[in-house]
């Protein structure tokens, strides 16, 4: 089972916009890693992560962390039409080891 920090929502690096902009949702609410409902609005300040296939020292899953801000998808993607809310990282991508390090 995947420990995390905080509560984070999963994003899937799979579907990416930009280097730093990822479509996150098609519909107006997501639960989190710690089953809160949250509730997407522009602006709103959220905690994301993925659970890459990178382990640490310990044998154990180590995933990306990232903090962003959720806004509307580029309307110049056709691919995203269907997509409500994306993200767009604010700190880079740090696996979980690293962050709990410092």
């Amino acid at each position: 089972m995947l420990v995390l920090d905080r509560p984070r929502l999963f994003v899937d690096l799979n579907n990416a916009v930009e280097e730093d902009l990822f479509l996150l949702s098609t519909s107006d609410s997501r639960v989190d890693s710690a089953g809160n409902t949250i509730t997407f609005f522009a602006g709103l300040g959220v905690y994301v992560y993925n659970d890459d296939t990178i382990y640490n020292d310990d044998d154990e899953l180590d995933p990306y962390i990232m903090s962003g801000l959720v806004g509307v998808p580029p309307q110049d993607v056709p691919w995203a039409a269907r997509w409500l809310w994306s993200c767009r990282i604010d700190t880079g991508f740090v696996h979980l080891s690293e962050a709990l390090r410092s």
